[in-house]
């Protein structure tokens, strides 16, 4: 058998490493020039999801890396006014919850993939062959056959598009604008809760600021930051500004807030600004399983409220690099994963909407 993914992020390069360890031929199409192509963002939630998920999926020596790339644990979610007076505490009881940078991780994901994974490949479209093959073609003219195609290729994938051409996504009408600064220059301007865990600071009307730490060997320890509002608080077309614009104006509206905060900001590494707008899947009904599949946020992204997207795109590949290695036939197999996926990745959606924007939950259909 041999397995094609389209996707290089995190679902797409786990369910690779889990395949090949299992002896599986897998190749990975990646449109990206290379690992750090684009800004994606900084820091990642993982919690025992994402371990169980990782502990599957990767070789034992590689998995014995994992601790080297991780933060300390999360102990609480402590919410912040924008004065630094503390609204409320939440315990966290899952003992491997913690931070990861996502370049630290995918870099760990892509150990041992050389000749695997091919960078600058963009997916164009798939075809049926006879004998039950796929045929995967490339932008640039090329193509490759395989006996399974997974869509890994996150929201805007091109896979779920051909496949699922109903499946919808909805605006969730949330601009993000994310940063990163080091932290060495700003030890003194950290609340004490971000030492703990995770800091939403918000002013309970328009605004909110999330914090999290990223402390580790793999990378410079930094705060990693994200200013989000309702669409048109903070100006129209904001992933059109440029960095140096986006951080500006993310100082001029936090200008009366806690002069900590303000220095957080201040310090921040400019060039690394950037924004986006919050987009979510719309659980879709059931469909009948083929040689065709999806994983993470190709077919169940969500809005980062709940810190889900990771872990259950590491979630996805395990289980689908079980269903697809486990005996007996491979079609009801791929059901069996899709049946859970579904459930789990829907069940996600929901409660990150209802976390962000419950007013959406009225959009979404009833559970099937």
């Amino acid at each position: 058998m041999r397995v094609l993914v389209v996707g290089g992020g995190v679902g797409g390069l786990g369910l690779a490493q889990g395949l090949r360890r299992r002896g599986v031929d897998v190749t990975v199409f990646e449109r990206d020039a290379g690992p750090r192509a684009r800004r994606q963002g900084y820091r990642l939630h993982l919690d025992t999801r994402a371990t169980s998920a990782l502990r599957s999926c990767l070789s034992p020596a590689l998995f014995a890396r994992l601790p080297s790339i991780t933060g300390t644990p999360s102990r609480r979610v402590t919410v912040l006014t924008p004065q630094l007076k503390t609204l409320h505490t939440v315990e966290i009881t899952d003992p491997d919850s913690t931070s990861v940078d996502r370049g630290a991780l995918r870099s760990l994901l892509l150990a041992g993939l050389d000749g695997t994974v091919h960078f600058g490949s963009a997916f164009e479209r798939y075809a049926s062959l006879p004998g039950n093959r796929i045929r995967v073609h490339l932008t640039d003219g090329s193509h490759a056959d395989g006996d399974v195609l997974v869509g890994a290729d996150g929201i805007g994938s091109r896979v779920r598009a051909q496949y699922l051409p109903d499946a919808r996504l909805i605006d969730v009408g949330t601009h993000c604008i994310y940063g990163r600064t080091p932290l060495e220059g700003v030890r003194s301007s950290v609340p004490p809760p971000l030492w703990d865990g995770f800091c939403p600071v918000t002013d309970r009307r328009r605004l909110g600021l999330a914090l999290g730490l990223v402390r580790s060997a793999a990378v410079e320890d930094y705060v990693m930051w994200c200013l989000s509002a309702r669409a048109g608080v903070l100006g129209p077309d904001l992933e059109s500004l440029s960095p140096a614009a986006l951080h500006a104006l993310v100082a001029a509206r936090l200008a009366s807030w806690h002069p900590n905060l303000r220095h957080l900001i201040a310090e921040a590494t400019v060039a690394e600004t950037f924004a986006l707008s919050v987009r979510s899947s719309v659980p879709c009904p059931r469909w009948t399983p083929t040689r065709v599949t999806l994983l993470g946020d190709a077919i169940h992204a969500m809005a980062p409220s709940q810190g889900s997207g990771a872990n259950l795109a590491l979630l996805d590949a395990a289980r689908l690099c079980e269903a697809l290695t486990c005996p007996g036939d491979l079609i009801p197999a791929i059901g069996a994963y899709e049946t859970h996926m579904t459930a789990t990745g829907f069940a996600a959606v929901r409660a990150s909407l209802k976390a962000s924007r419950p007013s959406l939950l009225g959009r979404l259909p009833t559970r099937r």
